[in-house]
């Protein structure tokens, strides 16, 4: 057969697959995936609540308000078990050297500036750690070829907020002010989150001084004052992420007469905040309270021309970044992010 047989159909392939992406992104703000891959996340995300790994929820709930109350005890016992599991690989060096901090470096290639990610776990801003996200921040460094920085901010209730965004703001600042020794390039310093780290993200981009490149955001909180949605009702139970502990999380993090600010609630932002945000990818779990109030969010982004793009990853649930179970999901997340951070220019 004639090489250039293949080497033609090679090329009409990935031309369709630029085309579809292309056609998806301007006219639909959901990405569509097949059936089959569909059926694949459905699977496994039905596994994942079958096997009891969400079970907790319960006892978390109970901590959270005991530790609101004063008796942080149960509720660090349950941050020291989610801290225990940490993930490593060859293809990136860790820098555990800095205090909160935790540099991520492909081992290979040449020495240079790279763009940078600064990452923030989730975990209702009460529990999670800079192991939480280590799988993603690893895999992320190893196949996109950049810098990225995951941070140990303050947790509530023991510092509500706006502790944690303080925090996120210093960060940044260590980023850029350490860039040459961290090989990174200044002006492609983006920040991503899941959940209520997607929160922090969104925060930390309006208080910070320097110019963010973009937001990468999986099912992040947008919106921490009622209503919530059509999917609060229909996901608050089962499915991962509880309406009952989602409302623990809010106590503990914000006082009741803040919590309709921008800050905390990125969907009261109005168009002047909202156009001040960068590019933004938003990951999105189906089945999930926060689903209505992240696709909202890119509507408001897009209505003040702000460049955003919502992926809902069908069938799945709340967790796939930062608990193992939901790998199709997982590893999806990590290619559209390495898609959407390679590509900026």
């Amino acid at each position: 057969m004639n090489p250039l047989f293949y080497l033609s159909r090679k090329l009409l392939i990935a031309a369709v697959l630029i085309i579809a992406t292309n056609n998806c992104t301007r006219q639909s703000a959901t990405e569509t995936f097949s059936a089959e891959t569909d059926a694949i996340y459905t699977k496994e995300a039905d596994a994942f609540i079958a096997s009891g790994a969400t079970k907790g929820q319960t006892a978390q709930t109970e901590a959270i308000r005991k530790a609101i109350a004063g008796d942080t005890e149960a509720l660090n016992n349950i941050r020291n078990g989610r801290s225990k599991t940490d993930y490593a690989d060859e293809r990136v060096s860790i820098n555990d050297s800095i205090p909160q901090l935790r540099i991520y470096t492909p081992s290979a290639g040449e020495k240079k500036k790279r763009s940078a990610l600064l990452y923030l776990h989730g975990g209702g801003w009460c529990f999670g750690s800079i192991k939480s996200c280590s799988r993603f921040c690893t895999e992320l460094c190893a196949n996109a070829d950049i810098v990225i920085a995951a941070l140990n901010y303050r947790l509530a209730p023991e510092n509500p907020y706006p502790a944690a965004i303080n925090d996120c703001v210093e960060a940044i600042q260590y980023l850029v002010t350490h860039a040459e020794e961290l090989g990174i390039d200044t002006a492609h310093i983006s920040i991503g989150g899941d959940s209520s780290g997607g929160n922090l993200a969104i925060a930390s981009v309006l208080k910070s001084t320097h110019t963010i490149q973009s937001l990468l955001l999986f099912y992040p909180v947008t919106n921490v004052s009622q209503p919530y949605g059509q999917s609060w009702q229909t996901y608050g139970e089962g499915y991962a992420n509880d309406a009952e502990i989602m409302e623990a999380f809010t106590d503990a993090y914000i006082p009741q007469d803040l919590r309709a600010t921008g800050m905390v609630s990125p969907l009261m932002l109005n168009n002047e905040e909202l156009k001040r945000l960068p590019t933004t990818l938003l990951v999105a779990a189906e089945r999930d309270v926060l689903y209505d109030q992240g696709k909202q969010f890119i509507e408001k982004l897009r209505a003040v021309n702000v460049s955003a793009r919502h992926i809902t990853i069908n069938g799945s649930v709340h967790l796939f970044i930062t608990v193992s179970g939901q790998d199709a999901a997982f590893y999806k997340s990590v290619e559209r992010a390495k898609e959407f951070l390679v590509s900026l220019p």
